[in-house]
């Protein structure tokens, strides 16, 4: 089995997310990275109820030091998590075929108003200084022309 080699960061958009029974989540109304969400020609959005699922992966020889997770829409922060240290890397012995450390992270919003277009993404700050950016949703008044897939 290859390790990881680099950190990476992902986030999952959605409406909704459920707890189910033995630990497993159920995600509802899940948006497709790169894809516009319509904005009203007039007023704000409002996302009644909004998600955002974030892993952060490292290798096994570069364990998390610290940890920052942001919501932002372009360069404005909307929501900012600091986790504790103790919590970023699991303390379980090194088990036969592991690839690295994931952390996650789930993000629950109720009533989000976006007062304007621009672009919401889920931003992870690594050890202080290394930022990484995972795609995010586009909303936009312009109309989406393209085909769903």
């Amino acid at each position: 089995m290859q390790t990881i080699d680099a950190r990476s960061v992902s986030a999952i958009y959605c409406d909704d997310i459920r707890q189910e029974v033995g630990g497993k989540i159920t995600v509802v109304g899940m948006y497709p990275q790169g894809s516009p969400v319509q904005f009203p020609a007039q007023g704000a959005v409002m996302l009644h109820k909004f998600c955002v699922i974030g892993h952060i992966r490292t290798p096994l020889d570069r364990p998390l030091k610290s940890l920052v997770c942001e919501l932002r829409l372009d360069d404005e922060v909307l929501h900012h998590v600091e986790l504790p240290p103790d919590a970023l890397n699991e303390r379980e012995p090194t088990r036969p075929g592991r690839k690295g450390f994931t952390a996650q992270l789930v993000m629950e919003f109720g009533n989000m108003v976006l007062s304007r277009e621009g672009v919401l993404r889920f931003v992870a700050i690594v050890d202080g200084t290394e930022v990484y950016e995972c795609p995010g949703l586009e909303f936009t008044k312009k109309p989406h022309t393209g085909n769903a897939h």
